[in-house]
């Protein structure tokens, strides 16, 4: 088959162009329609337009990469029609062209030298026929110190750093992955740079064969009297590829104890998801919030503080995103900031309404706001955040209650939580005053995890190790959340009981 854009020859069924990284799936999906093989006709090169599958911003960018480079020598440098020249001459070379012949000892620009080479190399130098030099991450000050460089491996080709598939060297190399169109030279490598200590370098040259390897598998090149190590990238594969799937449920029960009265707990949750070429982007909100029982009105407040987050989250970054405002992915810091304006208004709702209507309205919370990867999470009081990873669930939060600090100080032991008399006491909650401190947790996703948001009235009744067999017996996050809500009122279900259960997908 032909490419469809510069009429190179490839391999049957390419995906990308070898020699322009031109996508061919169009040209494909044509010719399997009309039941004949793939051939398209070469296009000539100073008038065709870019002809390839995908949207127009992919042609832009697919037209802004530079034709194949070809592998040179390290004695010559090579040009590709259209692209800019790739030197690839040796490091001396590139100095003796720099500096001029005539005055081998004097660096461009008042470098300083170190034996017959600059330090640190200028730009385009080539370390041992491979490494390219593309600018200085950081410039030692002193001889004994380390020149870190930004470079592209020659000879990247001959492996794919984004798909991985492995190619035999040959006199005419490829620049773009046929599997998977990545640009194999463009992709760039760390190289550090510091005088080799006379002990340790090798009397006679090293082949790249026999070169000897660091921990971690990094190579370690000696040249010039210079030691030189090159870390490959170590950058995991996302744990999503599709993007992150959020699913969530919920439930609420007024409690066995407390029949024929009003639940004080709210709840609330809220999953945007935008998909843009098979890639989600959700950002998630879930919230609890637990009346203060003996307050006025706790009913009120748990519903004000959930309402009033709701409302700032979605005017602030859910609806600009919907109605393109804004394209850019959200911040930590943006989305920790938005998180605590939004429970700050609430606590200054409830502050309001206590000073207007000369009430004493009060309420905890525990929110977690999702976007991508990444879940923040905030509490005031003893409304809980769980995460169950495998077998192993671990609260986020740390209640703010008078029995927490009795734990943590020793005074009790951590069973005595659930029976203590003085167990109802907590010491911060929204409406107490407009000043109030608000705890933030980071909590990165991974796909299976799933976080729980609860009141204490679950928490109280049901233990953590219950808590686990039950959310691992139910799958289904709506299914955990009603199972949870009935094994409090078998326990006795003393208070109201909530439950938000965040699914975390593939």
């Amino acid at each position: 088959m032909r490419c469809i854009q510069c009429g190179a020859e490839l391999r049957p069924n390419a995906r990308f162009c070898n020699v322009c990284g031109a996508d061919q799936s169009q040209a494909q999906a044509v010719s399997q329609a009309e039941g004949q093989p793939t051939a398209v006709e070469p296009v000539p090169a100073a008038s065709a337009p870019i002809a390839q599958a995908g949207s127009e911003g992919d042609e832009v960018e697919r037209a802004k990469r530079p034709p194949r480079i070809p592998r040179a020598s390290d004695d010559e440098q090579e040009v590709s029609a259209g692209s800019a020249p790739v030197v690839t001459q040796p490091v001396e070379a590139v100095v003796s062209q720099v500096n001029g012949a005539t005055a081998p000892a004097a660096s461009a620009g008042g470098a300083e030298m170190v034996g017959d080479l600059p330090w640190p190399l200028p730009a385009q130098a080539v370390v041992a026929g491979r490494y390219q030099v593309q600018g200085v991450v950081i410039a030692a000050e002193t001889q004994s110190g380390e020149n870190v460089y930004r470079v592209t491996d020659l000879r990247g080709n001959e492996k794919c750093w984004s798909c991985g598939t492995t190619y035999a060297a040959s006199d005419d190399p490829q620049r773009f992955c046929p599997e998977c169109g990545a640009d194999m030279l463009g992709h760039e490598l760390t190289l550090h740079e510091r005088i080799a200590v006379p002990d340790e370098t090798p009397t006679q040259p090293l082949s790249e064969a026999n070169m000897p390897l660091m921990s971690g598998s990094e190579p370690v090149i000696y040249e010039h009297g210079r030691e030189y190590r090159v870390e490959e990238d170590k950058t995991e594969a996302s744990p999503f590829p599709s993007g992150v799937k959020i699913t969530i449920g919920a439930a609420s029960d007024v409690g066995i104890s407390r029949q024929g009265g009003h639940n004080e707990d709210s709840i609330g949750h809220v999953v945007l998801e935008i998909q843009h070429d098979s890639y989600a982007e959700p950002l998630a909100l879930a919230v609890v919030a637990d009346g203060l029982g003996g307050h006025a009105s706790g009913r009120e407040a748990s519903r004000l503080v959930v309402r009033t987050l709701l409302d700032h989250v979605l005017r602030t970054v859910a609806l600009p995103r919907v109605e393109l405002l804004t394209d850019a992915p959200a911040t930590e810091e943006g989305l920790k900031h938005i998180l605590r304006e939004g429970i700050q208004a609430a606590n200054e709702a409830l502050c309001t309404a206590n000073e207007e209507q000369k009430l004493d309205m009060g309420s905890t919370v525990v929110a977690m706001l999702a976007y991508e990867g990444t879940a923040y999470v905030a509490n005031a009081g003893d409304s809980r955040a769980y995460v169950l990873e495998g077998e192993t669930l671990r609260r986020i939060t740390i209640d703010h209650s008078l029995v927490e600090q009795l734990v943590a100080g020793g005074i009790i032991a951590d069973a005595d939580r659930y029976t203590h008399p003085e167990r109802n006491q907590i010491f911060r909650s929204l409406g107490l005053n407009r000043e109030m401190e608000i705890d933030f947790f980071t909590q990165w996703l991974r796909p299976g995890m799933r976080l729980l948001l609860c009141s204490d009235g679950l928490w109280e009744m049901v233990r953590d190790n219950e808590i686990t067999r039950i959310m691992r017996a139910n799958p289904d996050p709506q299914a955990a959340c009603d199972a949870l809500i009935q094994a409090a009122n078998k326990a006795g279900g003393e208070d109201n009981i909530s439950a938000v259960v965040v699914q975390i997908g593939a």
